[in-house]
C-alpha cells in the first residue's frame, strides 16, 4: 500500500507485529499528510529458561528470544531464572508458554516477600503430562487450564518455587508450590502473612510451603515424614496431608 491516507491501519498493526518478533504491540497509528506516525511496544527479554535441551532466553509474553550457550555467567543479565523437564520445539520466535504463564511468574518474583529475608533463586514448571511440538498462537492458549495434547506449549499445572539459602539469617533453601490456576495475588498475599506467623525456628527447618489449597496453607519441616521425597500429592488427598503437616489457616 503506497497511498498513506487509504492505508488500513489493522492491517499494518497485524503486519507489523506477525514480522518483527520484537514488536509486542502497536500504541498508536497516526496518518496525517502523508507520513505515517507508529509508537510500538517492544517486548523485554525476560527469563532464562534453563532445559535439557540448553539454555535460552524468553520475551516477557513467553516467545523464544536467543539462545544462551557460551555466554558466561558474568555476563548474563539478571533473569528470572526457570527450570523444567518439558520437551519442546525450541526455535526462534516460537511460543514456549502462554503470557498468562510469564505474567503469573513475574508476579510471584515481584510480591515474593522479604520481610524473612526470602529470596527466589529460580522457578520449576513439573511436567505432568506429554506435551506436543506445534506451532500455536497466543489467542489459543489464553486458559491456562486448556488441555496441552493439541498445543505446542508448556502449560504447567502448577509453580514451584526454588528459594536460595541465607546464611545470616540461618535460612536454608526451601520449595513453596503455587497452583497455576489459582489467584496469584491472593496466594502470595496469604503466603506473605504466613510468612510473618513463622518463627525462626520454623523458618530454619522448611522442607516445603504449600500455597495449592483454597483459603489454606501448609508447612513441612525437614525431617518429619511429609519431607520424605515422593510424588507431589494432589489436593484430593487433603486429609491425609493434614495428619502429616502442620496446617495454618488463612
Amino acid at each position: 500500500q503506497r497511498n498513506v491516507i487509504f492505508l488500513d491501519s489493522d492491517a499494518l498493526i497485524q503486519y507489523l507485529i506477525s514480522h518483527n518478533s520484537q514488536i509486542q504491540s502497536v500504541i498508536k497509528v497516526t496518518k496525517d499528510l502523508g507520513k505515517l506516525d507508529l509508537a510500538v511496544e517492544l517486548k523485554q527479554e525476560k527469563f532464562e529458561l534453563v532445559s535439557s535441551d540448553g539454555n535460552y532466553v524468553l520475551y516477557n509474553d513467553g516467545t523464544l528470544a536467543r539462545n544462551l550457550e557460551g555466554i558466561l555467567s558474568d555476563q548474563k543479565p539478571l533473569f528470572v531464572k526457570i527450570q523444567t523437564e518439558a520437551k519442546l520445539e525450541l526455535k526462534s520466535d516460537k511460543l514456549f508458554f502462554s503470557k498468562q504463564v510469564a505474567d503469573a511468574l513475574e508476579k510471584i518474583q515481584r510480591n515474593f516477600p522479604s520481610n524473612k529475608s526470602f529470596e527466589i533463586d529460580y522457578f520449576e514448571l513439573p511436567v505432568t503430562y506429554p506435551v506436543q511440538a506445534q506451532q500455536s498462537s497466543e489467542d489459543e492458549i489464553n486458559d491456562i487450564n486448556q488441555s496441552p495434547n493439541s498445543l505446542g506449549v508448556l502449560i504447567p499445572n502448577e509453580f514451584v518455587v526454588h528459594t536460595k539459602s541465607a546464611e545470616k539469617f540461618n535460612i536454608k533453601p526451601f520449595k513453596v508450590y503455587f497452583d497455576a490456576s489459582s489467584n496469584i495475588e491472593k496466594a502470595i498475599s496469604n503466603f506473605s502473612a504466613l510468612a510473618l506467623q513463622l518463627s525462626p525456628t520454623q523458618v530454619a527447618n522448611l522442607a516445603y510451603i504449600d500455597m495449592r489449597f483454597p483459603d489454606r496453607s501448609f508447612t513441612c519441616q525437614v525431617g518429619s515424614q511429609c519431607a520424605i521425597p515422593k510424588v507431589v500429592t494432589p489436593v484430593l488427598e487433603i486429609e491425609a496431608l493434614e495428619s502429616e503437616q502442620q496446617a495454618t489457616s488463612q
